[in-house]
């Protein structure tokens, strides 16, 4: 142990460290991938067998995973500092943090499948010592060609530019190699196509490749699930593990939605599914500007105006409203589109796009209307089948890492395509005849986690919209309080044509604060999880504003998204317990400033206002 702590050490100093007695490649600054899988300070906290015997201790515990499991996709930031500290790289924060949203944070079996890799380069041959190499591995040889070509795209300028792709050998997982100073184009491939190596097949690989991992939470309170193991002969492709939890889930989406299974598409995240309907658009209506309508989540729009995936341009509406329903009237009189891409409802105003509109356009027009709906969920709204025979959305994009499972402890993501659709048969053989189809297809693993947790998914949403509508109204009415935002209070005609009798109105609300109360007043006091993420089954709240838009505060401004937001997931926890919470966190926002305390720490400059 000590000699792994003096390896974190100098390697964090910058020096090379012997490893087995391998060469070590020469980490970059540049790069945003760590060398070490573990830093000094997590390693450290580990040492000291520091417990959290209670949820409330580990509530209020910078960089601990929420919840405490290996695979968590959400970490604790509890404090508004701590949201600020991570967005620009505080390392006081982000050493706390021992993983991250995988998207965001590269997760550190990830990071030690990379290190694995770059010492057998080196021992190899295939890259000198003293290279300045990265690498990300890819779930599958499709994953890695499409990361390799968007590289190339990003740097076409540059004559030569290596770009490799190396097989591990195991279940289909490649590594794409660069030069450091592309880290940043990899990181985002990574974190907007959301194709990305889930922290179960990573650690499955490392265990075939003879190096398994050990749990990232010894001497934590907490129970695991095992490491990954290798079974004999899972190095081969005949030994590939069965598909019957994959197979379930399709079932069980098909049953939710209407569909047929075969129209059920399974993806390693939600945006990978949101990746994977651009994709299928694109090859189906090529050469054509794409819209992006209502102010989306912001890898939505990204995928959209990267030039490496579309060079012909994209028209963001970003209110959603009549008036841009009528821009886009305007604009499809003079062009075609390749598709509108919308959420109902949008993140984070909770705004319902008027779907029954766009889907008259595009039947009028022949283009595809994509939806994503992950706020509303399968359970609460029908999309696909209101209004008869093709009157539905044409496509459904979902995060299955949302409330479907709810335990905040695996990624994987959906594509549904509505077989009553006029555009059906076009969108089918666009996903047959699509480069690589959907070859990064969810990994058996964490299909198997989803199906698990995903089987009372029906009864979990149930208790959360009854809980939520009651917050709303109730929060609504409170002194100071200058709006909440949620789908029975913007646009609820519009949703109530799509909700299905059983359905409610979701569990996700978004809450703005009148200028006399200060933000980071109420987001410190507020006692529940903190972080990304949502659609747990506990409440998760986060400054959605500052996490999503940190350094484009004022466009989210023009859109109406304040910069003060706080963006809440309702859980299963009492109505009565969460009132109790919101009313503290208003007390504590309501408070006069202490003496002596600089005004700019409760009302941070440029961040209260609309």
């Amino acid at each position: 142990m000590k000699l792994l702590l003096r390896q974190v050490f100098l390697r964090r100093q910058g020096l090379k460290a012997a490893s087995r007695g391998r060469r070590s490649i020469r980490p970059s600054s540049a790069s945003s991938l760590s060398p070490s899988f573990l830093n000094v300070g997590v390693l450290c906290k580990h040492l000291s067998v520091e417990r959290y015997e209670t949820d409330a201790e580990l509530r209020k515990t910078l960089g601990m995973p929420i919840p405490l499991d290996d695979h968590a996709v959400s970490v604790a930031l509890p404090k508004w500092q701590h949201v600020v500290g991570y967005e620009e790289g505080d390392v006081d924060v982000t050493e706390k943090m021992l993983l991250g949203y995988p998207r965001f944070v590269y997760h550190p079996f990830v990071k030690q499948l990379v290190d694995l890799w770059k010492a057998g380069a080196v021992e190899s041959g295939a890259v000198a010592g003293h290279e300045i190499v990265e690498a990300l591995p890819f779930p599958s040889m499709g994953s890695a060609e499409r990361c390799r070509r968007f590289l190339l795209e990003a740097h076409k300028h540059e004559p030569g530019f290596p770009v490799g792709i190396h097989s591990l050998g195991v279940l289909d997982t490649h590594v794409v190699s660069f030069p450091a100073m592309a880290a940043k184009d990899a990181k985002a491939y990574w974190q907007h196509s959301g194709e990305i190596l889930s922290s179960r097949k990573a650690a499955r690989v490392l265990a075939c490749l003879g190096h398994p991992v050990p749990t990232l939470l010894d001497g934590l309170p907490t129970s695991p699930r095992p490491s990954a193991s290798c079974a004999p002969g899972a190095r081969t492709a005949s030994a590939a593990v069965p598909d019957c939890y994959r197979r379930g889930l399709r079932e069980r989406i098909a049953d939710l939605t209407g569909q047929h299974m075969v129209d059920v598409h399974l993806t390693i995240t939600g945006m990978a599914a949101i990746f994977m309907a651009f994709n299928m658009c694109r090859q189906a209506r090529p050469g054509r500007p794409v819209v992006v309508f209502g102010f989306t989540y912001l890898d939505t729009l990204k995928i959209c105006l990267r030039k490496e995936w579309n060079a012909h341009g994209v028209h963001f509406l970003g209110k959603g409203d009549a008036r841009d329903l009528s821009v886009l009237e305007e604009l499809l009189e003079k062009k075609e589109v390749m598709a509108v891409f919308t959420e109902f409802p949008s993140n984070p105003l909770l705004q319902n796009p008027d779907l029954s509109r766009l889907v008259a356009l595009g039947r009028r027009y022949g283009f595809p209307v994509v939806v994503d709906d992950t706020i509303s969920n399968f359970h609460n709204v029908d999309l696909m089948r209101v209004g008869g025979a093709g009157g539905g959305v044409d496509m459904c994009v979902s995060s299955l890492t949302k409330l479907f499972s709810g335990k905040s402890d695996v990624m994987a993501g959906s594509l549904v395509l509505n077989r009553a659709s006029p555009l059906y048969g076009g969108l089918r053989t666009a996903m047959e005849t699509m480069e690589g189809g959907n070859d990064a297809e969810l990994y058996e693993e964490d299909a198997r986690v989803v199906w698990e947790n995903a089987r009372d998914f029906e009864e979990r949403s149930r208790r959360i919209n009854e809980t939520t509508g009651r917050l709303v109204e109730w929060l609504g009415n409170q002194a100071g309080v200058a709006e909440v935002f949620y789908p029975s209070r913007t646009q609820r005609a519009i949703y109530d044509a799509f909700k299905r009798a059983e359905g409610g109105y979701g569990g996700l609300f978004s809450v703005s604060l009148s200028p006399s109360l200060s933000p980071t007043a109420f987001y410190d006091a507020l006692d529940v999880f903190k972080g990304p993420s949502l659609g747990t089954n506990f409440t998760l709240a986060c400054p959605y504003t500052l996490l999503a838009h940190y350094y484009e505060l004022d466009f989210a401004r023009r859109h109406g998204v304040c910069p003060n937001l706080v963006r809440v997931s309702v859980g299963l926890e009492s109505f009565e317990h969460l009132q109790k919470v919101f009313e503290v966190a208003l007390d504590s926002a309501r408070r006069p400033i202490p003496t002596g305390v600089a005004r700019e720490k409760y009302f941070p400059p440029g961040l209260t206002g609309g």
